[in-house]
């Protein structure tokens, strides 16, 4: 399709103009009549150069082509142009052809040029076609072709005959039609020529001009290799014998391919997308032209052919059009020049995209010839034309929380450019640091950023950008700016230094950037902690804060307690076990939370602590990074609040400790353990110690759970101990990890073999000297001297949780009650049981549930097969257990032996079972006991309601009482008032009664003082 870069305007012109015309009139048939190509010799050489091609045509309605195949390079210069209203030259390219446009002519037009770089034996093929520019388009097809002789010498052709020989050159061969005759001249080792896979308009013609139908491929395979070419055919050498013989010939097959697709910008860049009005430059690199010419094409988005509207114009390697499309007269820029010479590409095109949009660039065969189904003959480029809009800067998001890194794209601009991206330098996090200190924070060396700095004013942050396509990306790290509106400027015109930065002539674009204060959480410690506890500190940040510095406040001033690093993968940070109380980096900080009381514990931005650290107006002096930490480290709550941080309360508690010896009816089963339960809140660590009536003494010591203080420890092993009386403690040494006050005051003859007195007050010393306290001394007196060095001590703060039980070296599992289920609430002891009823067994052990299970079953009786099993393993500490076996009506009447067994101890119970229906309601003992229990309630109720009554007239009495008191007294006041200001004798009285009011107050009181006395003797 190259003819179509040539094209000129008139010759479209007169298409339209025919087209139109056609909508209007019938169309004549168009044919192409004769096409006759003539080969002579005009220098005299003997070698033809001349060619001359007379193309016989019926009415030609708008245009008629003569084109010749891409192995012939011909001057067309010399055809006479005014054989038609327009005549189209256009050589210098792959296919070389020349255009008639005309209407309605029927005739000849005759097409002259002179032949270069041509060969004896060379073929001349000539396509011709009308009624279309394009072939694929046209009415009508007619080929010829000519063979170039040299007669000099008056060879006849080599084979001995006068008369029109092919003369054949072994290597060569022409390209397969429609573009030329397809032959194939089959040659010798290392001067074998290639055919493609998918080729099927060709034919073999061997060194002595005959024709060859197939060829077989000389490996051991022996494949036949015959036309059409199959499109997945084995490549390699395929001959006519089929021999790896030198002097066999034969033909080389290849995949076709186009190796390279390269779109080319005006920087001479490889790349993808442009910006629009700019020229490109695309090369293609392919091996099969000279089987087939390569027919580039453009489509839009929506998939149109729209190469006519962008290429101007394409050119073959080694041609005059590649040649002028490098030259001074061409579009293409020196770079773009530059690189194609570099390249060195097989095919050239020029083109220019006014428009902006997605196209694809698509470098294949043309639509006629045998490759265009071979999907590795054709390769696809998309191709971006960006607007042709000032470069601009793009924002990845408006807003960021200080730390988050933030993308900014410079666009509109071309692959090559560069551009410079700034931030003033007053926007720095701490302005009171020098500006340098930032100087390679601010912005990231990541994107298409090729250098960070600061300008030579300190004015400006800046990254410089080489853009990548039509856009540069650089990006931003917030952690070091204010939590402010950040103004961020582009500067250059591609070409610039830095030294523009900040020149407004140069400012081509500016965006803001909001930018908070980074969030901060604390999932851990609690809102509880106690001292000597270990605990986490952890939490959240928002994306992009590094490191952390954590504090405790009290009053006004926060302490330091430590640094802690983020971890980026999911800007979480934590630092595990730590002691608030010991291994905080400030003793004021340590002090506070060794003390009970209600703080403050706060995390704070460590880049914030360092502002306030550097700020001249900040009373934050002291250095918090790094191993130089200032013991005395300290923010004022100003300077914390202002950072990005987040406190919340902290109440310091004092050490607890709940627990429980798990015994079972008060006893414990030496062979099942013991266990212990509880919760410890303070230091985890905590002692056990079991003492026997003989001063014998077992100690362990163990942890509490670290995260909540759980204690549960099974197992503990006492059988050592003598059975009997056993007194059990639970033992921690308190907020200070210490026994006592510190110190064991045990005199160095009782002190352990390897330990000197006077001993610290370590949970190992104690150990050591519980260990051996029992020798010589009773279980009181174990005791005594245990307690007296720990929470009987002075300043002691060890708690303590201590039960006494009795050690049994047998089971204690024995049968209680054996009663009828419906009753089993009031009745206890062996009861009789009818048929039909269930049979409730219950009973007592001293058993360990985790360690025994209690068996139920009847052992004798008459029918022991219809009474089932019953088996349990849970019951609680106070050792009661009962199960349920069904008495069903199979069951014969009669006495039955009811055995339990735990694995260690057998009980047994005798039990009646009688006749269903034996037992009237009430009779048993169990009826009349909950007979009994119920009149009881009835009367308790009465009781309850009479107390109650009693209560509320009582209440009434008070109240009266308390009114009368007030009567009394006023009365009392108003008799005062009369006696001493001169009331009038008319209202005085003298009748001696006393004021009727009060008289009936006091009997109401009486009232109910009898009525109490009534219910008081009713209730008793």
């Amino acid at each position: 399709m190259n003819r179509k870069y040539r094209i000129t305007a008139a010759l479209l012109a007169l298409v339209v103009a025919v087209s139109v015309t056609a909508l209007a009139a019938p169309v004549a048939a168009q044919s192409v009549d004769n096409v006759d190509v003539t080969l002579s010799d005009s220098n005299g050489d003997g070698l033809d150069d001349a060619v001359t091609v007379d193309v016989s045509v019926t009415d030609d309605g708008a245009a008629t082509a003569v084109e010749f195949g891409s192995g012939t390079t011909v001057d067309l210069s010399a055809t006479d142009e005014g054989q038609a209203p327009v005549v189209s030259i256009n050589d210098n390219q792959q296919n070389e052809n020349v255009t008639f446009g005309s209407t309605g002519y029927t005739g000849t037009y005759t097409v002259e040029g002179t032949l270069s770089g041509q060969s004896d034996g060379d073929s001349v093929d000539v396509t011709a076609w009308i009624g279309a520019v394009s072939q694929s388009d046209a009415d009508d097809t007619a080929t010829a072709s000519a063979t170039v002789q040299n007669t000099t010498d008056g060879d006849d052709g080599g084979n001995g005959d006068d008369g029109d020989e092919v003369t054949v050159t072994p290597g060569d061969r022409n390209q397969n039609g429609p573009f030329g005759t397809g032959e194939i001249y089959l040659g010798e080792a290392g001067n074998r020529p290639t055919v493609f896979q998918g080729e099927s308009d060709i034919q073999f013609i061997a060194p002595d001009g005959s024709s060859i139908d197939t060829l077989t491929s000389t490996d051991d395979q022996n494949r036949v290799l015959d036309v059409p070419i199959g499109t997945s055919e084995e490549t390699g050498a395929y001959t006519i014998q089929g021999t790896d013989a030198a002097d066999d010939p034969g033909a080389v097959v290849q995949e076709p391919e186009v190796t390279s697709l390269e779109i080319i910008n005006v920087n001479g860049e490889d790349v993808s997308s442009v910006t629009q009005g700019n020229e490109i430059a695309i090369g293609v690199d392919f091996n099969y032209g000279n089987a087939e010419p390569l027919d580039p094409e453009v489509l839009d988005d929506e998939g149109v052919d729209v190469t006519g509207q962008y290429v101007q114009a394409g050119a073959l390697e080694g041609t005059d059009g590649y040649e002028d499309l490098l030259g001074n007269d061409s579009d293409l820029e020196e770079a773009q020049k530059e690189k194609v010479e570099n390249e060195g590409y097989d095919y050239l095109i020029s083109a220019n995209f006014g428009d902006s949009g997605q196209f694809e660039i698509v470098a294949g065969p043309d639509g006629d010839g045998d490759l265009a189904d071979i999907d590795s003959a054709t390769s696809t480029e998309v191709l971006e034309v960006a607007s042709d809009d000032d470069p601009e800067l793009e924002l990845e998001q408006d807003t960021a929380s200080q730390g988050e890194e933030v993308d900014v794209e410079v666009t509109n601009v071309e692959d090559g450019d560069t551009y410079y991206v700034a931030i003033q330098t007053d926007d720095r996090r701490d302005d009171n640091s020098p500006v340098d200190r930032y100087v390679n924070d601010v912005f990231v060396n990541a994107g298409d950023t090729e250098n960070t700095g600061v300008t030579d004013d300190d004015e400006y942050y800046y990254a410089e950008v080489e853009a990548d396509g039509t856009s540069g990306l650089t990006r931003i790290d917030t952690e070091f700016l204010d939590d402010t509106s950040i103004d961020i400027y582009l500067y250059g015109e591609g070409d610039q230094d830095v030294d523009y930065v900040g020149d407004t002539d140069f400012e081509q674009d500016d965006v803001s950037l909001e930018v908070s204060q980074a969030q901060i959480t604390v999932d851990s410690p609690g809102q509880t902690y106690v001292p000597g506890q270990e605990v986490d500190l952890n939490g959240t940040v928002s994306e992009g804060v590094d490191d952390v510095a954590v504090f405790i406040r009290d009053r006004d001033n926060y302490f330091h307690v430590t640094n802690i690093s983020v971890d980026d993968d999911d800007d979480t940070y934590e630092e595990t076990d730590f002691d608030l109380s010991e291994d905080s980096n400030t003793q004021d900080a340590a002090d506070i939370v060794g003390q009970p009381g209600v703080y403050r514990y706060g995390v704070i931005d460590l880049q914030d602590v360092v502002a306030a650290q550097n700020d001249p107006d900040s009373e934050t002096d002291r250095p918090f990074v790094g191993s130089n930490v200032d013991a005395n480290a300290g923010l004022t709550s100003s300077d914390f609040s202002s950072g990005a941080s987040v406190q919340q309360s902290l109440r310091v508690a004092e050490p607890s400790l709940e627990g429980a010896i798990e015994t079972y009816n008060g006893e414990v089963f030496a062979s099942d353990d013991v266990d212990i339960t509880g919760t410890l809140i303070g230091p985890r660590e905590f002692v056990t110690l079991f003492t026997d009536s003989r001063g014998n003494t077992v100690v362990n010591t163990y942890n509490a759970d670290r995260d909540n203080g759980e204690i549960d420890e099974e197992d503990i092993t006492i059988n050592s101990l003598s059975t009997g009386n056993v007194r059990g403690t639970i033992l921690s040494p308190g907020r200070d990890t210490s026994f006592g006050d510190g110190t064991l005051s045990i005199p160095q003859s009782e002190v352990p073999a390897g330990l000197e007195a006077p001993l610290e007050g370590t949970v190992d010393n104690f150990v050591a000297v519980a260990n051996v306290a029992g020798q010589g001394r009773t279980q009181s007196q174990v005791t005594e001297l245990l307690l007296s060095e720990t929470v009987e001590d002075a300043a002691s703060d060890d708690l303590i949780v201590a039960e006494e039980f009795r050690l049994r070296d047998d089971s204690s599992t024995q049968i209680e009650d054996v009663v009828p289920s419906q009753i089993s609430d009031n009745a206890t002891g062996i009861v009789d049981i009818e048929v039909g009823e269930e049979m409730v067994v219950r009973g007592t052990t001293n058993r360990n549930p985790d360690d025994a299970t209690i068996v139920v079953e009847a052992t004798e009786g008459p029918s022991l097969a219809e009474l089932g099993t019953a088996v349990t393993d849970e019951w609680g500490y106070d050792g009661e257990w009962n199960v349920t076996i069904d008495v069903p009506e199979s069951v014969e009447p009669g006495q039955y032996t009811i055995q339990s067994d735990d694995g260690d101890r057998i009980s047994e119970a005798n039990v009646t079972v009688a006749a269903e229906g034996t037992f009237e309601p009430g009779e048993r003992v169990g009826d009349q006991l909950g007979e009994l229990r119920n009149e009881i309630e009835e009367l308790q109720s009465t009781v309850d309601n009479l107390e109650s009554e009693r209560n509320d007239l009582e209440e009434q009495v008070t109240t009266l009482e308390d009114e009368n008191s007030q009567l009394e007294a006023d009365l009392e006041a108003a008799q005062n008032d009369t006696d001493t200001g001169g009331a009038d004798d008319t209202n005085e009285t003298d009748d001696g009664q006393g004021q009727p009011g009060f008289t009936a107050v006091a009997a109401l009181i009486s009232l109910i003082a009898v009525a109490l006395l009534a219910i008081r003797r009713q209730e008793e």
